[in-house]
């Protein structure tokens, strides 16, 4: 089955999800505008008033790791790709993200 940040990409190159159209305590791409959360002079989105707590609270719920690099990404900053069932996957960079892709269609293509 061909993922979703596949069907999304433009001409081999990624566009990356609105993150304001992203829950960052569950990762779901929700597909409308959700809640603004300031931490720390940066923001984060949430879809309900415990995810705004959460985000608030839990360092750890504010980051994930690049599925290409393994590094820690600050998802207020980071480059996001739909992935499987309507997941957010956080980039560290549009070029890390690039590289999901190529793997994905080289695996797709076998």
């Amino acid at each position: 089955m061909v993922d979703s940040a596949v069907a999304s990409s433009r001409e081999g190159t990624a566009a990356s999800v609105d993150r304001e159209l992203v829950c960052m305590v569950n990762d779901n791409i929700i597909g409308k505008p959700q809640i603004p959360v300031e931490v720390n002079g940066k923001t984060y989105y949430g879809c309900c008033p415990g995810c705004v707590t959460t985000l608030k609270s839990k360092r750890e719920v504010r980051y994930a790791r690049d599925p290409v690099t393994g590094r820690e990404v600050d998802k207020a900053e980071a480059f996001i790709l739909p992935g499987p069932k309507g997941r957010a996957l956080y980039f560290e960079s549009a070029e890390t993200a690039n590289k999901y892709l190529s793997r994905l269609r080289e695996r797709n293509s076998d």
